[in-house]
Protein backbone atom coordinates (compact mmCIF):
# COMPACT_ATOMS: atom_id res chain seq x y z
CA UNK A 1 0.00 0.00 0.00
CA UNK A 2 1.11 3.54 -0.83
CA UNK A 3 -1.47 6.28 -0.67
CA UNK A 4 0.78 9.18 -1.30
CA UNK A 5 -0.68 9.25 -4.91
CA UNK A 6 -4.11 7.99 -5.43
CA UNK A 7 -3.08 5.70 -7.98
CA UNK A 8 -3.62 1.50 -8.06
CA UNK A 9 -1.49 -0.52 -10.35
CA UNK A 10 -1.89 -4.07 -10.69
CA UNK A 11 -0.19 -6.96 -12.26
CA UNK A 12 -0.99 -10.57 -12.36
CA UNK A 13 2.12 -12.86 -13.71
CA UNK A 14 1.77 -16.98 -14.85
CA UNK A 15 4.51 -19.03 -15.39
CA UNK A 16 4.82 -20.15 -18.87
CA UNK A 17 5.06 -17.51 -22.28
CA UNK A 18 7.25 -19.46 -24.60
CA UNK A 19 7.89 -22.22 -22.16
CA UNK A 20 4.27 -23.56 -23.42
CA UNK A 21 4.97 -23.75 -26.75
CA UNK A 22 6.50 -26.32 -29.19
CA UNK A 23 9.82 -25.24 -31.82
CA UNK A 24 7.43 -24.63 -34.67
CA UNK A 25 5.38 -21.96 -32.36
CA UNK A 26 8.25 -19.67 -31.31
CA UNK A 27 6.43 -15.98 -31.59
CA UNK A 28 2.80 -17.49 -30.92
CA UNK A 29 3.27 -16.06 -27.25
CA UNK A 30 3.98 -12.59 -28.41
CA UNK A 31 1.33 -12.75 -30.42
CA UNK A 32 -1.32 -13.54 -28.11
CA UNK A 33 0.15 -11.21 -25.45
CA UNK A 34 -0.66 -8.35 -28.12
CA UNK A 35 -4.03 -9.74 -29.23
CA UNK A 36 -5.14 -10.03 -25.77
CA UNK A 37 -6.23 -6.73 -24.78
CA UNK A 38 -7.69 -5.77 -27.79
CA UNK A 39 -11.61 -5.94 -26.90
CA UNK A 40 -13.48 -8.27 -25.09
CA UNK A 41 -16.39 -9.66 -25.66
CA UNK A 42 -19.09 -7.34 -24.77
CA UNK A 43 -16.26 -4.04 -25.89
CA UNK A 44 -14.70 -3.68 -29.24
CA UNK A 45 -11.00 -2.72 -29.15
CA UNK A 46 -12.04 0.66 -29.99
CA UNK A 47 -14.67 0.97 -27.08
CA UNK A 48 -12.08 -0.40 -24.62
CA UNK A 49 -9.68 2.04 -25.46
CA UNK A 50 -12.01 4.87 -25.17
CA UNK A 51 -13.62 3.24 -22.55
CA UNK A 52 -9.56 3.01 -21.13
CA UNK A 53 -8.95 6.97 -21.99
CA UNK A 54 -11.32 8.40 -20.22
CA UNK A 55 -10.57 6.95 -17.08
CA UNK A 56 -6.76 7.48 -17.58
CA UNK A 57 -6.12 3.90 -17.35
CA UNK A 58 -3.94 1.27 -19.18
CA UNK A 59 -4.15 -2.08 -20.06
CA UNK A 60 -1.09 -3.94 -21.31
CA UNK A 61 0.32 -8.02 -21.28
CA UNK A 62 3.46 -9.19 -22.41
CA UNK A 63 5.30 -12.70 -22.52
CA UNK A 64 8.36 -13.54 -21.71
CA UNK A 65 10.68 -16.40 -22.05
CA UNK A 66 9.04 -18.22 -18.96
CA UNK A 67 6.36 -16.16 -18.13
CA UNK A 68 3.44 -13.91 -19.33
CA UNK A 69 1.51 -10.97 -17.95
CA UNK A 70 -1.02 -8.73 -17.85
CA UNK A 71 -0.80 -5.10 -16.53
CA UNK A 72 -3.17 -2.20 -15.40
CA UNK A 73 -3.15 1.38 -14.23
CA UNK A 74 -5.45 3.49 -13.07
CA UNK A 75 -6.98 6.16 -10.63
CA UNK A 76 -8.01 4.47 -7.60
CA UNK A 77 -11.76 5.76 -7.64
CA UNK A 78 -12.19 4.12 -10.58
CA UNK A 79 -11.62 0.73 -9.40
CA UNK A 80 -14.82 -0.56 -9.48
CA UNK A 81 -15.27 0.03 -13.06
CA UNK A 82 -11.64 -1.36 -14.38
CA UNK A 83 -11.65 -4.54 -12.28
CA UNK A 84 -14.15 -5.90 -14.34
CA UNK A 85 -12.24 -5.02 -17.29
CA UNK A 86 -9.52 -6.21 -16.43
CA UNK A 87 -11.26 -9.71 -15.51
CA UNK A 88 -13.55 -10.16 -18.89
CA UNK A 89 -10.11 -9.08 -20.83
CA UNK A 90 -8.95 -12.27 -19.08
CA UNK A 91 -11.65 -14.31 -19.22
CA UNK A 92 -13.73 -13.29 -22.10
CA UNK A 93 -11.41 -11.92 -24.58
CA UNK A 94 -12.90 -11.36 -28.32
CA UNK A 95 -10.12 -12.54 -30.24
CA UNK A 96 -11.68 -10.73 -33.41
CA UNK A 97 -9.84 -11.63 -36.48
CA UNK A 98 -9.17 -8.05 -37.66
CA UNK A 99 -7.50 -6.90 -34.26
CA UNK A 100 -5.87 -9.92 -34.82
CA UNK A 101 -4.39 -9.64 -38.22
CA UNK A 102 -3.32 -6.06 -36.55
CA UNK A 103 -1.75 -7.52 -33.71
CA UNK A 104 0.38 -9.94 -36.23
CA UNK A 105 1.05 -6.99 -38.91
CA UNK A 106 2.36 -5.01 -35.43
CA UNK A 107 4.47 -7.96 -34.51
CA UNK A 108 5.65 -8.50 -38.29
CA UNK A 109 7.03 -5.14 -38.02
CA UNK A 110 8.44 -5.86 -35.01
CA UNK A 111 10.71 -8.52 -36.08
CA UNK A 112 11.79 -6.29 -39.42
CA UNK A 113 12.74 -3.21 -37.84
CA UNK A 114 15.31 -5.12 -35.48
CA UNK A 115 16.69 -7.66 -38.53
CA UNK A 116 16.89 -4.02 -40.22
CA UNK A 117 19.72 -2.89 -37.22
CA UNK A 118 23.19 -4.57 -36.94
CA UNK A 119 22.66 -4.68 -32.82
CA UNK A 120 18.96 -5.58 -33.21
CA UNK A 121 19.95 -8.44 -35.41
CA UNK A 122 22.70 -9.77 -33.12
CA UNK A 123 20.01 -9.81 -30.27
CA UNK A 124 17.56 -11.66 -31.57
CA UNK A 125 19.69 -14.10 -32.56
CA UNK A 126 21.61 -14.05 -29.53
CA UNK A 127 19.21 -16.85 -27.35
CA UNK A 128 19.17 -19.31 -30.05
CA UNK A 129 22.90 -19.18 -30.87
CA UNK A 130 23.76 -19.86 -27.45
CA UNK A 131 20.83 -22.52 -26.58
CA UNK A 132 19.78 -25.59 -28.49
CA UNK A 133 16.71 -26.63 -26.36
CA UNK A 134 13.47 -25.54 -24.00
CA UNK A 135 12.31 -21.31 -24.63
CA UNK A 136 15.40 -19.77 -24.61
CA UNK A 137 16.29 -21.68 -28.11
CA UNK A 138 13.56 -19.92 -29.68
CA UNK A 139 13.31 -16.87 -31.50
CA UNK A 140 10.96 -14.87 -29.26
CA UNK A 141 9.41 -13.03 -31.46
CA UNK A 142 9.46 -15.85 -33.74
CA UNK A 143 9.59 -15.21 -38.34
CA UNK A 144 7.54 -13.50 -40.11
CA UNK A 145 6.98 -16.84 -41.99
CA UNK A 146 5.64 -18.64 -38.69
CA UNK A 147 3.94 -14.88 -37.18
CA UNK A 148 1.52 -14.89 -40.85
CA UNK A 149 0.72 -18.94 -40.61
CA UNK A 150 -0.84 -18.73 -36.60
CA UNK A 151 -4.01 -18.62 -36.94
CA UNK A 152 -7.27 -17.81 -34.29
CA UNK A 153 -7.48 -21.41 -33.22
CA UNK A 154 -3.81 -21.21 -32.71
CA UNK A 155 -3.70 -18.16 -29.98
CA UNK A 156 -7.01 -19.42 -28.47
CA UNK A 157 -5.36 -22.52 -27.79
CA UNK A 158 -2.32 -21.03 -26.37
CA UNK A 159 -4.57 -18.66 -24.41
CA UNK A 160 -6.54 -21.66 -23.12
CA UNK A 161 -3.15 -23.28 -21.79
CA UNK A 162 -1.74 -20.60 -20.97
CA UNK A 163 -4.37 -19.51 -18.73
CA UNK A 164 -5.01 -22.42 -16.76
CA UNK A 165 -1.95 -21.64 -14.70
CA UNK A 166 -1.86 -20.38 -11.41
CA UNK A 167 -0.63 -16.62 -11.22
CA UNK A 168 0.46 -14.09 -8.69
CA UNK A 169 -0.88 -11.29 -8.45
CA UNK A 170 0.70 -7.98 -7.43
CA UNK A 171 -0.87 -4.52 -6.11
CA UNK A 172 0.78 -1.29 -5.64
CA UNK A 173 -0.77 2.18 -4.43
CA UNK A 174 -4.21 3.20 -3.09
CA UNK A 175 -6.45 0.52 -2.77
CA UNK A 176 -9.00 -1.40 -0.27
CA UNK A 177 -7.42 -4.96 0.52
CA UNK A 178 -10.50 -7.00 0.74
CA UNK A 179 -11.49 -5.43 -2.95
CA UNK A 180 -8.99 -6.67 -4.35
CA UNK A 181 -8.42 -9.86 -2.36
CA UNK A 182 -12.02 -10.88 -3.40
CA UNK A 183 -10.95 -10.10 -6.80
CA UNK A 184 -8.55 -12.32 -7.13
CA UNK A 185 -9.95 -15.25 -5.42
CA UNK A 186 -13.06 -14.54 -8.49
CA UNK A 187 -10.50 -14.88 -10.96
CA UNK A 188 -8.69 -17.56 -9.61
CA UNK A 189 -11.89 -19.50 -9.54
CA UNK A 190 -12.63 -18.54 -13.11
CA UNK A 191 -9.25 -19.04 -14.64
CA UNK A 192 -6.63 -21.87 -12.67
CA UNK A 193 -6.93 -25.10 -12.88
CA UNK A 194 -4.98 -26.58 -9.39
CA UNK A 195 -3.65 -28.95 -11.64
CA UNK A 196 -1.73 -27.10 -14.22
CA UNK A 197 1.84 -27.47 -13.60
CA UNK A 198 4.89 -25.76 -15.42
CA UNK A 199 8.05 -27.07 -15.83
CA UNK A 200 11.33 -24.77 -16.21
CA UNK A 201 13.70 -26.72 -18.18
CA UNK A 202 17.23 -26.79 -18.08
CA UNK A 203 18.36 -25.44 -21.07
CA UNK A 204 21.41 -27.34 -22.88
Amino acid sequence: PDETLPYTAVTLSWAGGDGKLDPSQAGLAELTSKALPRGTTAMTATELQDYLADRAASLDSSAGRNSFALSAKFPTRFTDEILPVVRATLTEPAWDPDELERARQDQIADIRRREDQPLGLAFRNLFPFLYKSGPYALLHQGTVKEVAGFSGADVQGFWARQSMQPFVMAVAGEFDPEKITAFANGLAKALADSSAGYHYSTPE
